[in-house]
C-alpha cells in the first residue's frame, strides 16, 4: 500500500519555547497569549529549564493587570534578574482563539508526530481524502513542475462574481482537478499496482457542491463525494478561507 504524511491534524494549541523579554522591573515576563493549563508551563533561562521552586530563579504566575482576559497570566521571578540579555523562552498551552498554529480552526496542516516520536502517516481511504483536499486547495500553476495540479478556488475568494457563476466555475474547476487526480492515479497504478489499494483510488466522482459562507465572503464551503475502487462512498466537507 502507498502512504503519505498525515497533514491534517487536531491542534494541541501548544506554544513551544516562545522567546520573550524581561520587563523593566527585571522580574516580569509578559506572555503573548493566555494560558489554558497553568500547571504545564515550562520556563527556560539561557537554554536551561527553570522550575518554580528553583532556589535562585524561582517564579510564579501573576494576573496580567493590563489584559481584559481573565486567563491572561504573566511570569514573575521571585527575585530580579541581574541581566537584561538573558535568553528567556516559555512553553505553554493556549486556547483555540489565541492559537497561532490553527487560527481558531482547531486543526492545522503540518507534519505530525506520534507519542513515540514517529511521523504519522495515512493510507487507504484516509490517503484518498487527503489527496483530494490537497489538490483542491492548491492554487493551479503554483507548482512550476506540475502546473496542472490544483484549482482556482482560492483565487475566487471574496470576488464580486455572480453567485451562480461562482458556484458553477469553482465546481467545474474542482471536477477538472479530480479528473487530473484520477489520471495521475491511473499512471501510478500502471507502474506501482502492488503498492496501491483500491481504497485510495477514485472510481467515480459522485457530487461536487460549492457555496459561499453567508456571513463571511472570505470563506467557501466545499462538499465533494467520490466512490473509490473498493465501492466506498467518500464524503469530504471543508471550509476554506483566504
Amino acid at each position: 500500500m502507498s502512504k503519505d504524511l498525515q497533514l491534517l491534524n487536531r491542534c494541541d494549541h501548544l506554544v513551544a519555547r516562545e522567546p520573550l523579554l524581561i520587563d523593566e522591573d527585571m522580574r516580569t515576563v509578559v506572555l503573548m497569549r493566555s494560558t489554558s493549563a497553568s500547571n504545564l508551563i515550562q520556563l527556560f533561562l539561557n537554554n536551561n529549564e527553570i522550575f518554580q521552586n528553583n532556589t535562585e530563579f524561582g517564579w510564579s504566575l501573576v494576573q496580567d493587570e493590563n489584559s481584559v482576559d481573565r486567563d491572561k497570566k504573566n511570569i514573575q521571578f521571585n527575585n530580579p534578574l541581574k541581566s537584561s540579555t538573558d535568553i528567556i523562552e516559555v512553553s505553554y498551552y493556549t486556547n483555540a482563539l489565541n492559537c497561532r498554529k490553527c487560527h481558531s480552526y482547531k486543526i492545522y496542516d503540518d507534519i505530525a508526530f506520534s507519542a513515540q516520536g514517529n511521523i504519522v502517516l495515512v493510507d487507504k481511504e484516509n490517503k484518498l481524502v487527503q489527496d483530494i483536499e490537497k489538490i483542491v486547495i492548491t492554487i493551479i500553476e503554483s507548482n512550476t513542475h506540475h502546473p496542472w495540479y490544483g484549482t482556482r478556488l482560492l483565487l475566487f475568494l471574496g470576488s464580486a462574481n455572480d453567485p451562480h457563476f461562482f458556484r458553477v466555475r469553482i465546481a467545474s474547476d474542482i471536477n477538472d482537478s479530480l479528473e487530473n487526480l484520477i489520471n495521475m492515479q491511473e499512471q501510478q497504478f500502471r507502474v506501482q499496482r502492488i503498492y496501491m489499494d483500491d481504497e485510495e483510488q477514485i472510481d467515480s466522482i459522485e457530487n461536487i457542491d460549492v457555496w459561499e459562507d453567508e456571513n463571511d465572503p472570505t470563506r467557501i464551503n466545499v462538499s465533494v463525494t467520490v466512490r473509490n475502487k473498493a465501492s466506498q462512498l467518500i464524503d469530504i466537507n471543508k471550509v476554506i478561507q483566504s
